[in-house]
């Protein structure tokens, strides 16, 4: 099966610069997670340049309505509701994401090469410890990386999502 990292798409000119969250929402485990409110508040300038996209991953990992129903075909994972507000009082959009909690699997493959902050240069899979997951968070790395299988893929660019970026990853048996 194939594999995709899930991200923010790069092309997109000015994407939406979300603001007041905690950066480091993304390394809580699975208890801290569900301490936190079902429903909080972010930030936007408002700014009418700013595109609103499916996919945020500058402070933490967000998605829109329209994938979280789409990951709920897929996977079972937990979601608090991010209502985002903007700070031009004339601004009238006020977009809604949700960060997910996203089960860490262990499946590195001793391919994989690091930088010397131990960041990811080439991110390579285990086949054989993925298993049947078609939605999880690479474990054992400082990124918050999102792994989405082929089917997933495809389904999100059926719906033709607004700043979706997939990147294939190498898997190896």
């Amino acid at each position: 099966m194939e594999y995709f990292e899930l991200g923010q798409n790069p092309c997109v000119k000015n994407p939406i610069q979300i603001f007041g969250l905690a950066k480091d929402m993304y390394q809580l485990n699975k208890e801290e997670f569900q301490l936190l409110d079902d429903m909080m508040l972010g930030y936007y300038s408002g700014n009418p340049e700013e595109e609103i996209i499916e996919v945020v991953n500058d402070t933490c990992f967000l998605v829109s309505d329209t994938l979280k129903n789409l990951f709920g075909l897929y996977a079972d994972i937990s979601f608090k509701a991010i209502q985002i507000l903007p700070k031009n009082e004339a601004c009238t959009t006020y977009p809604l994401y949700w960060l997910g909690y996203y089960e860490p699997v262990a499946c590195i493959h001793k391919n994989s090469e690091f930088y010397t902050n131990n960041s990811v240069k080439k991110l390579v899979l285990k086949k054989d410890c993925i298993g049947e997951n078609h939605i999880f968070k690479v474990d054992g790395i400082l990124e918050n990386k999102i792994i989405v299988s082929l089917a997933v893929a495809e389904s999100i660019l059926r719906r033709a999502c607004l700043g979706v970026g997939l990147k294939k990853i190498e898997v190896i048996v």
